[in-house]
C-alpha cells in the first residue's frame, strides 16, 4: 500500500510525503516505512500522480504490486488515485478499491470478524505486497 499526503512546508513549498505499508513475513505484522519526500511546485493531481509514478519507476518498483493507495478524501486525491489506477491498467494491474479510507474499512472488518478464517481472508486481500 502506498500512503501519500501533500502539504505546504515551512519554506512555503508543496511537499509530497510517501510512505509504504506492507505485511512483513519476518515480523508477522503490518509495517509502515518512510519512502521519500518530493518537493512540488504545484499540487495538481497530474503533478502528484506523476511524482509518485516517477519515483517508483526511478527506483525500479513495479507499480503492479501496489495494492491500494491510502489518502484523505479531497477531490484532487480522488483524481490522483484514478490517474495511478489508469497507469496500472496499462500494465495489467489495478488498485483494490474499498473506499477512500481503507484503513478504517479493514480495521472494522477485523473487529467484526471473530474466526481466523475471516481474519486470514482480510490479510491476504489487503496486505499481500
Amino acid at each position: 500500500m502506498c500512503v501519500f499526503d501533500e502539504q505546504t512546508n515551512n519554506q512555503n513549498k508543496k511537499q509530497l510525503d510517501l510512505l509504504v505499508r506492507y505485511w512483513s513475513l519476518k515480523k508477522g505484522l503490518v509495517v509502515t516505512r518512510y519512502y521519500r519526500t518530493i518537493l512540488l511546485g504545484h499540487a495538481q493531481a497530474t503533478v502528484v500522480a506523476g511524482g509518485i509514478l516517477e519515483s517508483f519507476t526511478t527506483d525500479g518498483i513495479d507499480i503492479k504490486k501496489i495494492l491500494m493507495l491510502s489518502r484523505d478524501n479531497p477531490n484532487v486525491n480522488k483524481t490522483v488515485e484514478r490517474l495511478i489506477n489508469d497507469a496500472m491498467k496499462k500494465v495489467d494491474g489495478e488498485l483494490l478499491n474499498i473506499g477512500p479510507c481503507n484503513l478504517h474499512i479493514v480495521h472494522n472488518g477485523f473487529k467484526v470478524g471473530t474466526n481466523s478464517i475471516t481474519k486470514r481472508k482480510y490479510l491476504t486481500l489487503c496486505f499481500t505486497f
